[in-house]
């Protein structure tokens, strides 16, 4: 049987700020490295195959930190990045609730309805991640 564990990756600036990420490319805060350090710890005992990250820095830095005693090659899987925010990335969620209050609405009471403005929708990006999760599972 395949198991796959899917792992958040640790904290950054910006989610300590409150600015919406999406595909903004930035690195884990000193607390986030601290926490892919007790990730490498948590998977010490754990028989690992492989180990997969979006590009990343953020999740190839948590990734490192998981495979920290395995130093198993880290692939790159383009189709598990995060959701492109669109219009609403770098910008709070105050700032993001005055521009764009129905899709803001919709992140919170109706996931399923959520599109970022000029970025995905929900559908897309479960479309775009089940399908990369199959084909992870599949290799």
């Amino acid at each position: 049987m395949t198991e796959i564990y899917l792992i958040r990756h640790g904290v950054t600036d910006n989610n300590v700020q409150g600015i919406f990420q999406g595909l903004t490319d930035a690195p884990l805060s000193e607390k986030g490295l601290r926490q892919a350090e007790c990730l490498g710890e948590r998977f010490r005992e754990e028989a690992i195959d492989a180990v997969y990250a979006s590009p990343l820095l953020r999740t190839i830095q948590t990734a490192q930190g998981a495979n920290r005693y395995k130093q198993l090659p880290i692939r790159q899987c383009s189709g598990i990045i995060e959701l492109n925010g669109g219009e609403m990335e770098g910008r709070t969620m105050e700032e993001n609730m005055a521009l764009y209050p129905k899709a803001v609405e919709n992140m919170f009471s109706a996931p399923a309805l959520f599109a970022a403005p000029g970025g995905e929708s929900m559908r897309q990006v479960y479309d775009r991640v089940s399908r990369a999760m199959l084909e992870i599972a599949v290799e």
